[in-house]
């Protein structure tokens, strides 16, 4: 099952796909007037995602909607913590000087720096080092605390695609990246949430790619990951609570823009795609910020 969040006028509502091929959509408010407009709140109703896949699949047609007329929101906007690794894979942490950890970097996003699939991601006034960075965005679905190895994917709710798009001169201005990666909508997310039963086990064994403006810039597989998606859980979850709709960016392989000779940044008029198998594809333009 696929959900997402879509912009409807002024609100921001939930849909799902009738089909991975991803041709129709309902919103939630049409099939299952039940649930909450937030992802959060629905993640947090037990057995909400299974109700919603039987009645997806029993929508009558006059329900259905187009999918080419969506206009994408960020998966989660309302995301209690949106927690992200960093130098989770040895080719990247070695392209950028550093060794292979013992325990991978974290950092915060917040929520101003979202943005859809489709929706322009800004280059700043500030820097024009826009850097894309390709990575899997791990859902949470479970009040989770203190997890073991054995049990730590029961609090996951499903996959997405995320692009940690960062301006590297203010990601190196202090030892702490937080600023760097969080300037206005520089981290496009979605489009949808791909329930685990569609993927092997922790998202294993995934290609994952980056392409700017058709050029293939990261090509690697999410075996590669120094802590897989079970170790990070165990991890994270040793010190904080992780809450329904919590979510986990799981950090960037080899081939972003910094490392290259020359180096490549994103500008104005690029498009960034982020595809990962059987999760799907996120596309977001470039523009200026102007503001």
């Amino acid at each position: 099952m696929r959900l997402f969040s879509f912009r409807d006028g002024a609100r921001v509502k939930l849909g799902v796909l009738r089909s991975a091929e991803g041709t129709k959509y309902a919103a939630l408010d049409d099939i299952a007037p039940w649930a909450p407009q937030s992802m959060p709140a629905l993640l947090a109703i037990p057995k909400a995602l299974e109700t919603i896949a039987a009645a997806i699949a029993s929508a009558p047609t006059a329900l259905l909607r187009d999918t080419a007329e969506l206009r994408f929101a960020p998966l989660i906007p309302d995301a209690g913590k949106v927690i992200c690794m960093g130098l989770n894979y040895a080719d990247h942490a070695a392209e950028g000087g550093h060794a292979r950890p013992d325990y991978p970097s974290f950092f915060l996003r917040a929520s101003t720096s979202l943005l859809g699939h489709g929706e322009a991601m800004l280059r700043p006034r500030q820097s024009h080092q826009l850097d894309y960075e390709a990575e899997l965005a791990v859902i949470i679905g479970q009040r989770a605390r203190h997890l073991k190895a054995q049990d730590a994917l029961g609090c996951v709710a499903g996959y997405s695609l995320f692009n940690d798009a960062s301006v590297r001169d203010f990601q190196r201005k202090t030892s702490q990246w937080t600023i760097g990666k969080n300037f206005d909508a520089t981290g496009p997310f979605g489009p949808w949430l791909v329930s685990c039963d569609e993927l092997p086990e922790g998202a294993a064994g995934l290609r994952i790619r980056s392409r700017l403006n058709g050029q293939v810039m990261q090509d690697a597989n999410t075996s590669d990951f120094l802590f897989d998606v079970r170790e990070a859980l165990v991890l994270i979850s040793a010190c904080m609570t992780l809450e329904p709709g919590d979510v986990i960016m799981t950090g960037t392989p080899a081939g972003v823009g910094y490392a290259r000779k020359p180096p490549v940044f994103m500008k104005a008029g690029d498009v960034c795609e982020i595809e990962i198998e059987g999760v799907g594809l996120l596309s977001n333009p470039v523009v200026d910020d102007v503001e």
